[in-house]
């Protein structure tokens, strides 16, 4: 049995599911309209995409009833299908290469359960990829801004090649979405802590946390807004670290992010300066 979803159900979805999954839309139509509607098995269309880049539409089914001609039932489903690409591509969904197929039903009379209205309809089959780390912090970020509280703390998955301050590549990605979430967020400050595995080494967790300030001042964001410390490894993230993975997850640095307030100007009224 088909599914029914709507699609702004599919950010909980995308949020809960780490695995590659498939899931279907099914948009109902009324009786001779290419116009979706308001029925018993839908509440209603929504096109709006809540997580951009996360789904990707890899198929798209149009069905028809049997109450007109296979001519005029090919020709209306063609039309529904038609509908529902424009107003996807409007809300910026990928569907040029998704496949399409159109189905006109042609067995009325055949199954004393058939119902017309469950064919005027257009399925939707919709991939959901996992979020990446870059994408899940925007979102905690994105939340943080928009809500009432005026301090969170974020661990990231910026992580560090052992025994050093280089990035692993892998988290090139989440420090471009921190800075892009700072430079867009001038009434935000971060304090960046600094940690490392494996035993006592105070002076790298600080240069960890130092490496992710300088980044983000040289990418425009004000030496004002920005404090470091660091940590040794007095704060782990897995404990015991008794594997190559669970060491590399405490090689990293955690974000404290509070809002301040700003002057007319724009300028933020708390006085800050980078801690050593």
């Amino acid at each position: 049995m088909i599914k029914t979803l709507l699609l702004s159900l599919f950010l909980l979805s995308t949020i809960v599911s780490f695995t590659q999954t498939y899931d279907t839309i099914s948009i109902y139509f009324a009786l001779d309209s290419d116009r979706p509607i308001v029925n018993r098995t839908t509440e209603y269309a929504n096109y709006e995409q809540p997580t951009p880049g996360m789904l990707s539409v890899i198929r798209l089914e149009a069905h028809c009833d049997t109450t007109g001609s296979m001519e005029y039932n090919d020709d209306l489903a063609q039309r529904r299908m038609d509908a529902v690409i424009q107003m996807m591509a409007k809300h910026r969904w990928l569907v040029s290469n998704a496949k399409r197929k159109i189905y006109s039903e042609r067995k009325a009379g055949e199954d004393e359960n058939y119902t017309h209205d469950i064919y005027r309809r257009v399925d939707v089959i919709i991939k959901i990829q996992p979020p990446t780390n870059a994408q899940l912090l925007t979102m905690k970020l994105n939340s943080f801004a928009n809500d009432t509280s005026q301090f969170t703390q974020i661990d990231l998955t910026i992580l560090f090649h052992g025994g050093t301050t280089t990035m692993m590549s892998e988290s090139v990605s989440e420090a471009k979405a921190l800075r892009d979430f700072m430079l867009a967020h001038p009434e935000i400050n971060a304090d960046i802590h600094g940690h490392v595995c494996c035993g006592d080494n105070y002076p790298l967790s600080l240069g960890r946390a130092k490496l992710i300030t300088e980044f983000l001042m040289k990418q425009g964001v004000a030496a004002s807004r920005l404090t470091y410390q660091g940590h040794s490894n007095s704060q782990p993230k897995v404990w015991p670290e008794t594997t190559d993975e669970e060491r590399k997850q405490n090689r990293r640095v955690t974000v404290d992010f509070k809002k301040v307030k700003q002057n007319k100007d724009g300028k933020t009224t708390e006085k800050r300066r980078l801690r050593f």
